[in-house]
């Protein structure tokens, strides 16, 4: 039997709902906070961008 992960079509409340319920949000927003106080939805967004693209070179090296 093949394993799928299953994303749920859940609205979430707000912006902050979002950073919590996701895995890659949630660290991107750690490494920003590390960085600076003051953190952009872009720079947010660059962040997350760059984790997944990790993600996956690592998971095609394998």
């Amino acid at each position: 039997m093949v394993e799928q992960n299953i994303i749920e079509n859940k609205p979430t409340g707000n912006f902050e709902e979002f950073l919590l319920n996701n895995p890659y949000a949630r660290l991107a927003f750690i490494n920003l906070s590390k960085k600076s106080d003051d953190i952009s939805k872009d720079e947010l967004l660059e962040e997350i961008k760059k984790l997944i693209r990790e993600k996956i070179t690592e998971q095609i090296r394998v």
